[in-house]
This record gives C-alpha cells, sequence and structure tokens, in this order.
C-alpha cells in the first residue's frame, strides 16, 4: 500500500477493495498471501461478508493478532475463523530502540492451551507445508539448548535462538525485496509471473501511514520489512 495506493484509495479503504485486489493475485497462484492489516472491528456488513468469503476460498491466506498485556486479541470474528494466524508484537531494544529480534512463538494467558507463533513463522509453516504437501500444524515449546524446533516429527528444522531464545534477525536492506503497487494488481496492471509459487505480503510503505522502525544499520524502515527479513 504505497503513496500511489494512498492517492487513489486513499486508507484505511473499503474493504471490497481487498476482494477486487485478491481476486487479481489469485490469478497469478502466489504461495501465502499475508495481510499484516488487523480486521479488528466490523465495516459495512457486505463488505465484510464479502471480503470473509474471499479469504476463505483461498485457503492460503493469513493474518495477524496482536498480543496486549498477555492477552490475545484476534481480528473480528468473521476474519479469524478457519485462518491461519500469527501474532505481532515487535521485540524493541528498551536501550537502542532498535528491533534486534523477534520471539518464535508465545502462550498468553488468555488462550492457556494454546501456542501461537510469530507472525514471520506462521508464514513460513503454511508455505512449507503447501511446498511439500505436509499437514505439519504441530506447535509446541520445543525449545533445546537456544534452538526450536520449527518443523516437528515430519522434518526436523532446529532455528537457532539467543540467550533470551529469541530469534535474531539478519536484516538485508529493504530494496532487496520485490516490491509492487497494490494499486496496481488492483487495477491488473502487473506482472503475474512476478508472483507465482511467491510469499505475498501485504502492508504499507506510503508516507502517509506511520509503522516506522529503526534496525541495527540505523535504517528506519516499514514493519513489513521486519517481518520480510525474518521470512529471508
Amino acid at each position: 500500500i504505497d503513496d500511489k495506493t494512498y492517492n487513489k484509495l486513499w486508507f484505511p479503504f473499503d474493504r471490497e477493495n481487498y476482494v477486487k485486489f485478491l481476486d487479481n493475485l489469485e490469478k497469478a497462484k502466489p504461495a501465502v498471501i499475508w495481510f499484516d492489516i488487523f480486521f479488528a472491528d466490523k465495516s459495512n456488513i457486505k463488505s465484510d461478508l464479502s471480503l470473509s468469503k474471499k479469504m476463505q476460498s483461498l485457503w492460503n491466506i493469513v493474518l495477524w493478532f496482536w498480543i496486549q498485556n498477555n492477552k490475545a486479541i484476534f481480528p473480528y470474528e468473521l476474519y479469524s475463523k478457519n485462518i491461519s494466524l500469527g501474532f505481532f508484537k515487535p521485540k524493541i531494544d528498551p536501550k537502542a530502540l532498535k528491533v534486534y529480534s523477534v520471539e518464535p512463538f508465545l502462550k498468553p494467558k488468555s488462550e492457556s492451551w494454546k501456542y501461537f507463533e510469530s507472525f514471520s513463522f506462521a508464514v513460513l509453516r503454511k508455505y512449507y507445508n503447501i511446498l511439500f504437501w505436509e499437514n505439519n500444524n504441530t506447535i509446541d515449546n520445543n525449545i533445546i539448548n537456544h534452538k526450536y524446533n520449527f518443523f516437528t516429527e515430519i522434518r526436523k528444522t532446529w532455528v537457532p535462538l539467543n540467550e533470551n531464545n529469541e530469534f535474531v534477525i539478519n536484516f538485508i536492506n529493504p530494496k532487496a525485496f520485490k516490491k509492487e503497487s497494490f494499486y496496481n494488481i488492483y487495477s491488473g496492471n502487473f506482472n503475474p509471473l512476478d508472483f507465482k509459487d511467491k510469499i505475498v505480503l501485504i502492508w504499507a510503505t506510503a508516507q502517509g501511514i506511520r509503522d516506522d522502525f529503526t534496525i541495527p544499520y540505523y535504517w528506519i524502515i516499514k514493519w513489513v520489512y521486519i517481518h520480510a527479513n525474518v521470512i529471508n
């Protein structure tokens, strides 16, 4: 959602616009579609029903939810049922005020029987499940010697963590990631081959939408690029 989109459609815009966007993006056959947009409240019922129905039909959507005071705050109920979810909770160093790491998963007190993965890990799990055709959705606290067993018995992949059991991000320049205007996809003016079998992250780079964070290289970047770096 760049400056072009912001100027053409404004933001936030009617959720019917996401349906048109997804109709066009679906034709490109991406592997995973990830909304870094929190559909917190209901809008007009027609748009909510239309977008919810579209998301449910695609099966490769991942949405995020918020953690506040160790409580899980989920999207509006039409969007949170039968949809893969990952939590959003920045790990900002209190002294340097920079983002260095993310927690691989959390167990909120409000959902004591569930574990939830960080947004980026939830997207990767969805991607690999599609890639390998494995129904491997088991999430637990399987950390041994500061290594997180991302996959369980089917395909063991141990992800290294720091002494606080956080995943340290190896940042690369945001320009390394392919970027496309939301408006271009919305209007059908894009190359579908750029998206086939890819992970597609949807959120803001427009200057009018404040979502800026500082990372170790003194870059100030939009949060969507932090997620992209974790996945990378």
